[in-house]
């Protein structure tokens, strides 16, 4: 096994036939991404750090293998010069819910009594079998307020999918909300 470092943040490592064999691996275990692999180029990075100082557990690190003509693989190693950043996925604390109004009537009276100042969220407006079905994507925080208003105009909370209604219903407005606030 050759270890030679290229530069602070580059490593190269040439394993012969006889590496491989001594490690018990072969190149496809690499490509496999086998748990005897990983074990291998743990003590690789190990025995590369005791040798030559290269810092491999402080960043990321890019591996790169290559095979050679003798059998053996050649291994590039490149470490990221900056720390890892931590990375935030923003999980939305929203729902949808679609409530039943078996008028229309009802319906807008509902929509007279809220307050939509506020309201930013996705809605649609459907009609399927003399039904008409108010989808309507809410955080849930203010979910329970609106859910205690929309039943007191007999509308009943359905739990059918929203793909079904855009599939079978008929779309009678998207964003009625925002429309209804307008006039």
């Amino acid at each position: 096994m050759i270890i030679d470092m290229i530069d602070n943040l580059r490593l190269k490592v040439e394993l012969s036939n006889e590496d491989m064999q001594n490690l018990e691996i072969r190149r496809s275990s690499f490509l496999e991404k086998s748990e005897r692999a990983k074990l291998v180029l743990k003590s690789i990075l190990k025995q590369a750090a005791e040798q030559t100082g290269f810092d491999v557990f402080s960043s990321h690190l890019l591996v790169e293998i290559f095979p050679m003509a003798n059998e053996g693989c050649l291994m590039l190693f490149t470490r990221s010069p900056k720390k890892p950043k931590i990375r935030y996925k923003l999980v939305k604390n929203t729902q949808n819910y679609i409530f039943l109004f078996d008028e229309i009537e009802n319906f807008f009276a509902f929509c007279e009594k809220a307050n939509f100042n506020d309201f930013k969220e996705e809605n649609s407006l459907y009609l399927f079998k003399e039904k008409y079905y108010f989808s309507f994507t809410l955080n849930k925080k203010f979910a329970e307020q609106y859910k205690l208003l929309i039943s007191e105009f007999s509308a009943k909370q359905v739990s059918i999918n929203p793909s079904f209604l855009k599939e079978h219903a008929t779309l009678l407005s998207n964003n009625i909300i925002t429309k209804i606030k307008i006039r």
